[in-house]
């Protein structure tokens, strides 16, 4: 059995891991509301689990390059852009969710 190469695995649990995100966030946020008083959990614990498993993808990655960035790599910046992204709509979302309540 062969294994894809390292980029195509990332590829592969990238696009698993957030597809599977990204579905749980919106059903939470949307639909779930109508069914159950839980949405709000599900979509809290599912948000910050998102975080925390960028920070350690972005912490994995920072350490296998010996925590240098690379300029020249469009995907690097764009990780970097992501990871600062992310942090706004998990801290934005917290915010929001404290002037509600």
């Amino acid at each position: 059995m062969t294994y894809p190469a390292k980029q195509d695995r990332h590829v592969l649990v990238m696009s698993f891991t957030w597809s599977l995100i990204v579905l749980i966030q919106l059903v939470s946020a949307r639909y779930l509301k109508a069914w159950t008083n839980w949405n709000m959990i599900v979509h809290s614990v599912n948000g910050l689990l998102a975080f925390a498993l960028t920070c350690f993808g972005v912490d994995h990655a920072a350490k296998s390059r010996g925590y240098k960035l690379i300029h020249n790599v469009p995907h690097a910046i764009f990780g970097v852009c992501f990871f600062c992204y992310l942090t706004l709509v998990v801290f934005g979302g917290i915010i929001a969710r404290v002037m509600l309540v």
